[in-house]
């Protein structure tokens, strides 16, 4: 977690100033001890946009792909078009099995600010996910990027 805590201060900062970043980086980390992760968790992972890449529309195609290629038995339940922080923004509901830890369900809310993507994303067990499925919603909702 020091790395993590790390590497987000340098992202956050690079973003703040108009650096863009160089990969995926996970700036935040939020969650009940599982057996190998956290769960529920809640992450938020900031990347640059894809080459080839620019529209949020794009993007949620990009970042689904690179999901079924971490979780071959990935399936996408809905997905919504929605506004979050005034941006427009697109929420998946998902899951998939992850390995020695069984089927999780994810949901997902991506948005694009400047040529950053913004993903939050909680994940749950079943019995998590339902028990929690109203609070992890209003989370992913709840992203508040500052200028």
């Amino acid at each position: 977690m020091a790395d993590t805590d790390q590497n987000a201060k340098e992202v956050i900062t690079s973003l703040q100033s108009g650096v863009p970043i160089e990969g995926s980086s996970t700036i935040f980390v939020a969650g009940r001890p599982a057996a190998t992760e956290y769960g529920p968790s809640v992450s938020i992972v900031v990347e640059p946009i894809h080459e080839g890449t620019s529209t949020l529309d794009g993007i949620v195609e990009a970042e689904v792909l690179a999901a079924e290629s971490v979780i071959p038995d990935y399936q996408v339940s809905s997905m919504v078009k929605t506004t979050v922080d005034g941006r427009e923004a697109t929420i998946i509901r998902s899951n998939g099995t992850v390995p020695e830890e069984g089927r999780w369900y994810f949901l997902s809310m991506i948005t694009l600010v400047d040529k950053t993507i913004w993903v939050v994303v909680s994940s749950a067990t079943l019995n998590d996910y339902v028990e929690s499925e109203n609070d992890l919603n209003a989370i992913v909702r709840s992203l508040r990027i500052s200028n």
